[in-house]
């Protein structure tokens, strides 16, 4: 799981890769921080608040949220029951960072499924 996480750290200005239970709790992490824990509870709160919004609006449950702000891009990806969060400093390349999210939660899935 870590060998796969690790690919992510290849992209330019991620700064942070958590790997979450949808209830917040950390499973894995890529990043020094003493915050994983409440980075991992802001994270599966915000991913639970938009999966709220988007079926109130009957567009389904989302599979990947982008945040930007002025600072940072944070991406939330799932893989499986688990969330993937890839956090990174502001002008990290978007789409990159967007597919490589993609592309590991789909290789975490894979691995979890056997």
């Amino acid at each position: 799981m870590e060998k796969i996480l690790r690919q992510l750290l290849n992209i330019d200005l991620v700064a942070a890769i958590l790997l979450i239970g949808k209830d917040g709790l950390p499973v894995a992490s890529m990043v020094d921080d003493a915050r994983t824990e409440a980075h991992a509870a802001h994270a599966a709160a915000a991913f639970e608040a938009i999966t709220r919004y988007t079926r109130q609006l009957n567009f389904g449950a989302p599979r990947q949220v982008l945040f930007t702000t002025d600072t940072a891009v944070v991406v939330i990806t799932e893989a499986n029951d688990l969330l993937l969060v890839v956090e990174a400093r502001a002008g990290v390349n978007l789409g990159r960072l967007r597919l490589e999210a993609q592309r590991v939660s789909r290789a975490l899935s894979a691995q979890m499924r056997g």
